[in-house]
This record gives C-alpha cells, sequence and structure tokens, in this order.
C-alpha cells in the first residue's frame, strides 16, 4: 500500500510543477510582449497632407 501511496504523491508533485512551468512560461510571454516597444507615430510634418498643407500656407 506505502509503494501506491508515494506513487500518487509523486503523481500529485509532477502535476503541480508542470502547472507552476507553464505558469511561470505563460507569465514570462506576457512580461516579453508588454515589453515590446509600440513603433514610434511619424512626425507630423512629414506627413504628405500635412506637408501640402505646409506649402499652401507658404505661398
Amino acid at each position: 500500500m506505502k509503494k501506491f501511496w508515494r506513487s500518487g504523491m509523486i503523481d500529485k508533485k509532477v502535476i503541480e510543477k508542470r502547472k507552476q512551468d507553464d505558469y511561470m512560461n505563460k507569465l514570462h510571454r506576457t512580461i516579453l510582449e508588454l515589453s515590446i516597444k509600440p513603433p514610434e507615430p511619424e512626425p507630423w510634418y512629414r506627413h504628405p497632407e500635412m506637408r501640402a498643407l505646409l506649402d499652401r500656407i507658404d505661398d
């Protein structure tokens, strides 16, 4: 009977360790995704419509 009890305990420990590893991997992926910076917007003076407006104002 001890053998079965111990093997069940090992299974529980393995399952718990696997859950913990999965959680850590998910957390790590989330941190990496959040640490990626979004691309910076193009400056307004480079936008074609704004350039056309500025050209009209200068004339």
